[in-house]
């Protein structure tokens, strides 16, 4: 009967260290990128808010518009209906 001995591979200290360090790095990497996507993604919401409270503004100034072109629209037809012969 065979048998085989499994050899394991520890890692020295200044390797272990070499590691941690390099995690940190790349954690800090990943907190700053974080930071800037949030930034981002709080300028655009801010953006789109103020973007749809300009359509709402615009809305109703439409609105408003097409009621004054319906009271002229109902003025011109009773000044033809009033006066047909002069235009």
């Amino acid at each position: 009967m065979t048998t085989y001995t499994i050899v394991r591979y520890v890692p020295c200290y200044q390797e272990v260290e070499k590691k941690i360090e390099d995690l940190k790095q790349v954690c800090a990497e990943v907190k700053k990128e974080t930071g800037q996507r949030q930034l981002e993604a709080k300028t655009l919401k801010e953006d789109l808010d103020k973007k749809n409270r300009q359509i709402q503004v615009d809305s109703k100034t439409i609105e408003k518009l097409k009621e004054e072109i319906e009271k002229m629209k109902v003025s011109l037809q009773e000044d033809l209906i009033i006066f047909p012969k002069e235009i």
